[in-house]
Protein backbone atom coordinates (compact mmCIF):
# COMPACT_ATOMS: atom_id res chain seq x y z
CA UNK A 1 0.00 0.00 0.00
CA UNK A 2 1.11 3.49 -0.75
CA UNK A 3 0.24 6.83 0.72
CA UNK A 4 1.19 9.85 -1.34
CA UNK A 5 0.65 13.14 0.43
CA UNK A 6 0.49 16.41 -1.51
CA UNK A 7 0.40 19.04 1.20
CA UNK A 8 -0.52 22.69 0.85
CA UNK A 9 1.09 25.27 3.09
CA UNK A 10 -0.95 25.79 6.26
CA UNK A 11 -0.67 28.51 8.90
CA UNK A 12 0.70 27.59 12.30
CA UNK A 13 -2.03 26.48 14.67
CA UNK A 14 -2.37 26.49 18.40
CA UNK A 15 -3.47 23.46 20.39
CA UNK A 16 -7.01 24.88 20.56
CA UNK A 17 -7.34 25.73 16.86
CA UNK A 18 -9.34 23.95 14.18
CA UNK A 19 -7.43 21.98 11.53
CA UNK A 20 -9.09 21.20 8.20
CA UNK A 21 -8.45 17.65 6.98
CA UNK A 22 -8.98 17.42 3.23
CA UNK A 23 -7.91 15.15 0.42
CA UNK A 24 -8.82 12.51 -2.11
CA UNK A 25 -8.85 8.70 -2.01
CA UNK A 26 -7.82 6.93 -5.23
CA UNK A 27 -6.88 3.44 -6.38
CA UNK A 28 -3.57 2.35 -7.90
CA UNK A 29 -4.62 3.80 -11.26
CA UNK A 30 -5.67 7.18 -9.90
CA UNK A 31 -9.40 6.48 -10.14
CA UNK A 32 -11.60 7.94 -7.39
CA UNK A 33 -12.66 5.68 -4.52
CA UNK A 34 -16.09 6.63 -3.15
CA UNK A 35 -17.47 5.83 0.31
CA UNK A 36 -14.05 5.36 1.90
CA UNK A 37 -14.03 5.91 5.66
CA UNK A 38 -11.18 8.25 6.66
CA UNK A 39 -10.21 8.93 10.26
CA UNK A 40 -7.34 10.50 12.19
CA UNK A 41 -6.33 9.66 15.75
CA UNK A 42 -3.41 10.19 18.12
CA UNK A 43 -0.61 7.64 17.78
CA UNK A 44 -2.37 5.58 20.44
CA UNK A 45 -6.03 6.25 21.04
CA UNK A 46 -9.51 6.69 19.61
CA UNK A 47 -10.18 8.79 16.48
CA UNK A 48 -10.78 12.50 17.07
CA UNK A 49 -11.84 13.28 13.49
CA UNK A 50 -13.46 11.27 10.70
CA UNK A 51 -15.35 11.52 7.44
CA UNK A 52 -16.17 9.71 4.18
CA UNK A 53 -15.14 10.23 0.58
CA UNK A 54 -17.78 11.38 -1.90
CA UNK A 55 -18.40 10.16 -5.47
CA UNK A 56 -15.23 11.98 -6.61
CA UNK A 57 -13.21 10.37 -3.82
CA UNK A 58 -12.86 13.64 -1.89
CA UNK A 59 -13.16 13.96 1.88
CA UNK A 60 -13.22 16.95 4.24
CA UNK A 61 -13.72 17.31 7.98
CA UNK A 62 -12.41 19.48 10.80
CA UNK A 63 -10.32 18.51 13.81
CA UNK A 64 -10.35 20.73 16.88
CA UNK A 65 -6.99 20.92 18.67
CA UNK A 66 -4.54 18.02 18.33
CA UNK A 67 -2.35 19.99 15.94
CA UNK A 68 0.96 18.85 17.46
CA UNK A 69 2.79 15.55 17.19
CA UNK A 70 1.83 12.82 14.74
CA UNK A 71 -1.57 11.48 13.81
CA UNK A 72 -2.54 7.95 12.82
CA UNK A 73 -4.40 8.08 9.52
CA UNK A 74 -6.74 5.13 8.95
CA UNK A 75 -8.65 4.54 5.70
CA UNK A 76 -11.03 1.71 4.82
CA UNK A 77 -13.02 1.09 1.62
CA UNK A 78 -14.91 -1.94 0.34
CA UNK A 79 -12.74 -4.01 -1.99
CA UNK A 80 -9.47 -2.40 -0.86
CA UNK A 81 -6.79 -3.11 1.71
CA UNK A 82 -7.17 -0.94 4.79
CA UNK A 83 -4.43 1.65 5.37
CA UNK A 84 -2.95 2.85 8.69
CA UNK A 85 0.03 5.19 8.79
CA UNK A 86 1.56 7.96 10.88
CA UNK A 87 1.29 11.41 9.29
CA UNK A 88 1.99 14.99 10.28
CA UNK A 89 -1.17 17.12 10.75
CA UNK A 90 0.03 19.66 8.18
CA UNK A 91 0.30 16.88 5.59
CA UNK A 92 -3.45 16.26 5.76
CA UNK A 93 -4.33 19.32 3.69
CA UNK A 94 -5.17 18.36 0.08
CA UNK A 95 -3.75 14.90 0.73
CA UNK A 96 -3.88 12.09 -1.80
CA UNK A 97 -4.44 8.61 -0.37
CA UNK A 98 -3.65 5.61 -2.63
CA UNK A 99 -5.30 2.30 -1.77
CA UNK A 100 -4.44 -1.20 -2.96
CA UNK A 101 -7.13 -3.59 -4.12
CA UNK A 102 -8.01 -6.36 -1.68
CA UNK A 103 -6.84 -9.59 -3.30
CA UNK A 104 -9.40 -12.20 -2.31
CA UNK A 105 -11.50 -14.96 -3.86
CA UNK A 106 -14.02 -12.52 -5.34
CA UNK A 107 -11.29 -10.36 -6.89
CA UNK A 108 -9.52 -13.30 -8.56
CA UNK A 109 -12.67 -15.13 -9.63
CA UNK A 110 -14.00 -11.96 -11.27
CA UNK A 111 -11.05 -11.37 -13.62
CA UNK A 112 -11.91 -14.06 -16.23
CA UNK A 113 -15.35 -12.50 -16.73
CA UNK A 114 -13.96 -9.05 -17.59
CA UNK A 115 -14.32 -8.50 -21.34
CA UNK A 116 -12.96 -4.95 -21.55
CA UNK A 117 -9.21 -5.40 -22.30
CA UNK A 118 -8.18 -2.18 -20.55
CA UNK A 119 -10.09 -3.05 -17.39
CA UNK A 120 -8.68 -6.57 -17.41
CA UNK A 121 -5.12 -5.25 -17.68
CA UNK A 122 -5.81 -2.90 -14.76
CA UNK A 123 -6.99 -5.79 -12.59
CA UNK A 124 -3.90 -7.85 -13.43
CA UNK A 125 -1.72 -4.86 -12.61
CA UNK A 126 -3.56 -4.49 -9.28
CA UNK A 127 -2.52 -8.07 -8.55
CA UNK A 128 1.08 -7.55 -9.66
CA UNK A 129 1.57 -4.33 -7.66
CA UNK A 130 0.19 -5.78 -4.44
CA UNK A 131 2.42 -5.66 -1.38
CA UNK A 132 4.61 -8.80 -1.18
CA UNK A 133 3.98 -9.36 2.53
CA UNK A 134 0.17 -9.28 2.36
CA UNK A 135 -0.33 -11.10 -0.96
CA UNK A 136 -2.27 -14.35 -0.28
CA UNK A 137 0.16 -16.47 -2.27
CA UNK A 138 -1.66 -19.77 -1.78
CA UNK A 139 -4.96 -18.26 -2.99
CA UNK A 140 -3.32 -16.60 -6.00
CA UNK A 141 -1.64 -19.92 -6.85
CA UNK A 142 -5.01 -21.65 -7.24
CA UNK A 143 -5.99 -19.07 -9.87
CA UNK A 144 -2.68 -18.83 -11.71
CA UNK A 145 -3.63 -21.46 -14.30
CA UNK A 146 -6.85 -19.57 -15.07
CA UNK A 147 -4.94 -16.28 -15.37
CA UNK A 148 -1.90 -17.76 -17.13
CA UNK A 149 -2.47 -15.99 -20.47
CA UNK A 150 -2.91 -12.64 -18.69
CA UNK A 151 0.33 -13.17 -16.76
CA UNK A 152 2.21 -14.23 -19.91
CA UNK A 153 1.09 -10.98 -21.56
CA UNK A 154 2.21 -9.03 -18.48
CA UNK A 155 5.75 -10.41 -18.77
CA UNK A 156 6.07 -8.52 -22.06
CA UNK A 157 4.86 -5.14 -20.79
CA UNK A 158 7.11 -2.38 -19.46
CA UNK A 159 4.76 -1.06 -16.76
CA UNK A 160 6.42 -0.24 -13.43
CA UNK A 161 5.05 0.42 -9.97
CA UNK A 162 5.55 3.68 -8.06
CA UNK A 163 8.92 2.47 -6.68
CA UNK A 164 10.18 1.75 -10.21
CA UNK A 165 9.97 -2.06 -10.08
CA UNK A 166 8.83 -3.75 -13.29
CA UNK A 167 5.48 -5.51 -12.96
CA UNK A 168 6.78 -8.15 -15.37
CA UNK A 169 9.04 -9.42 -12.55
CA UNK A 170 6.05 -10.33 -10.37
CA UNK A 171 4.35 -11.94 -13.38
CA UNK A 172 7.44 -14.08 -13.98
CA UNK A 173 7.50 -15.05 -10.32
CA UNK A 174 3.86 -16.17 -10.25
CA UNK A 175 4.40 -18.19 -13.44
CA UNK A 176 7.50 -19.78 -11.91
CA UNK A 177 5.47 -20.91 -8.91
CA UNK A 178 2.93 -22.36 -11.31
CA UNK A 179 5.72 -24.06 -13.29
CA UNK A 180 3.77 -25.01 -16.42
CA UNK A 181 5.98 -27.15 -18.73
CA UNK A 182 4.88 -25.01 -21.68
CA UNK A 183 6.51 -21.95 -20.09
CA UNK A 184 9.96 -23.40 -19.42
CA UNK A 185 11.67 -21.72 -22.39
CA UNK A 186 10.32 -18.34 -21.29
CA UNK A 187 11.19 -18.90 -17.62
CA UNK A 188 14.67 -20.37 -18.08
CA UNK A 189 16.59 -17.07 -18.45
CA UNK A 190 14.52 -15.49 -15.69
CA UNK A 191 15.27 -18.38 -13.31
CA UNK A 192 18.97 -17.99 -14.01
CA UNK A 193 18.77 -14.51 -12.48
CA UNK A 194 16.52 -15.53 -9.58
CA UNK A 195 18.21 -18.38 -7.76
CA UNK A 196 15.71 -18.51 -4.89
CA UNK A 197 13.79 -20.85 -7.22
CA UNK A 198 15.82 -24.07 -6.96
CA UNK A 199 15.48 -27.65 -8.13
CA UNK A 200 15.35 -30.46 -5.49
CA UNK A 201 18.72 -31.56 -4.14
CA UNK A 202 18.95 -35.14 -5.39
CA UNK A 203 16.56 -35.48 -8.26
CA UNK A 204 12.76 -35.63 -8.08
CA UNK A 205 10.96 -36.33 -4.81
CA UNK A 206 7.80 -38.39 -5.43
CA UNK A 207 4.96 -39.17 -3.01
CA UNK A 208 1.37 -40.46 -3.30
CA UNK A 209 -0.22 -37.49 -1.50
CA UNK A 210 0.71 -34.11 -0.06
CA UNK A 211 1.13 -35.39 3.52
CA UNK A 212 3.59 -38.02 2.34
CA UNK A 213 5.34 -35.37 0.23
CA UNK A 214 5.92 -33.29 3.35
CA UNK A 215 7.64 -36.21 5.09
CA UNK A 216 9.59 -37.23 1.98
CA UNK A 217 10.85 -33.67 1.45
CA UNK A 218 11.83 -33.36 5.13
CA UNK A 219 14.04 -36.46 4.84
CA UNK A 220 15.76 -35.13 1.71
CA UNK A 221 16.09 -31.59 3.01
CA UNK A 222 17.49 -32.37 6.46
CA UNK A 223 19.84 -35.02 5.09
CA UNK A 224 21.28 -32.39 2.77
CA UNK A 225 21.42 -29.77 5.53
CA UNK A 226 23.47 -32.12 7.71
CA UNK A 227 21.20 -32.06 10.76
CA UNK A 228 21.73 -35.78 11.36
CA UNK A 229 19.23 -37.73 13.44
CA UNK A 230 18.27 -34.70 15.55
CA UNK A 231 15.90 -33.00 13.16
CA UNK A 232 14.53 -29.55 13.98
CA UNK A 233 10.79 -29.05 14.31
CA UNK A 234 9.03 -28.76 10.96
CA UNK A 235 5.50 -28.33 9.71
CA UNK A 236 3.70 -28.24 6.36
CA UNK A 237 0.73 -25.95 5.84
CA UNK A 238 -2.48 -26.94 4.08
CA UNK A 239 -1.74 -27.47 0.37
CA UNK A 240 -3.07 -25.03 -2.21
CA UNK A 241 -4.33 -27.21 -5.09
CA UNK A 242 -5.63 -25.78 -8.35
CA UNK A 243 -9.06 -26.76 -9.78
CA UNK A 244 -7.52 -29.31 -12.19
CA UNK A 245 -5.83 -31.12 -9.31
CA UNK A 246 -2.49 -31.18 -11.12
CA UNK A 247 -0.65 -28.30 -9.40
CA UNK A 248 -0.05 -27.79 -5.69
CA UNK A 249 1.86 -25.41 -3.44
CA UNK A 250 2.86 -26.23 0.16
CA UNK A 251 4.48 -23.98 2.75
CA UNK A 252 7.22 -25.90 4.61
CA UNK A 253 8.22 -24.28 7.91
CA UNK A 254 11.29 -25.17 9.99
CA UNK A 255 12.02 -23.93 13.52
CA UNK A 256 15.26 -24.16 15.44
CA UNK A 257 15.80 -22.90 19.00
CA UNK A 258 15.57 -19.17 18.26
CA UNK A 259 15.10 -18.81 14.52
CA UNK A 260 13.05 -20.24 11.68
CA UNK A 261 12.75 -20.33 7.90
CA UNK A 262 10.10 -21.29 5.38
CA UNK A 263 10.22 -22.82 1.92
CA UNK A 264 7.49 -23.10 -0.70
CA UNK A 265 7.24 -26.54 -2.33
CA UNK A 266 5.99 -26.58 -5.94
CA UNK A 267 4.31 -29.89 -6.87
CA UNK A 268 3.06 -31.32 -10.14
CA UNK A 269 1.25 -34.48 -11.27
CA UNK A 270 -0.23 -35.69 -14.56
CA UNK A 271 -3.72 -36.38 -13.17
CA UNK A 272 -5.74 -36.47 -9.97
CA UNK A 273 -4.98 -40.16 -9.38
CA UNK A 274 -1.25 -39.85 -10.07
CA UNK A 275 1.49 -39.34 -7.44
CA UNK A 276 2.91 -35.88 -6.77
CA UNK A 277 6.40 -34.90 -7.93
CA UNK A 278 8.32 -32.05 -6.31
CA UNK A 279 9.35 -29.80 -9.19
CA UNK A 280 11.27 -27.24 -7.13
CA UNK A 281 11.39 -25.35 -3.86
CA UNK A 282 11.38 -21.60 -3.32
CA UNK A 283 13.22 -19.83 -0.50
CA UNK A 284 10.83 -18.08 1.84
CA UNK A 285 11.26 -16.18 5.11
CA UNK A 286 14.37 -16.49 7.27
CA UNK A 287 14.46 -15.02 10.77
Amino acid sequence: MALALIAAAAPAASAASTTAVTGKVVDAHGASVANAHVSVAPEHGAPFGQGASNAEGRFAFDVKGHSHGYWTLHVEAAGFESLSRLVEPKAMRNARVDLDRHIDEAFLAGIPGITDPAERIERIEDLLTHDEWTLPRDLVFRYTGILREDLLAATQRTTRNESGSALSERAFELLAYWDDPRDQALLKPWRAQNTYFRAPYDGPVVAPDTDAMCEAWARVHFAHEGTGKSWPWYHCGAPAIDPTGTHALIEFEVRYANWYYTLWLVLWRDGKDEPWTLREFVNGVIS
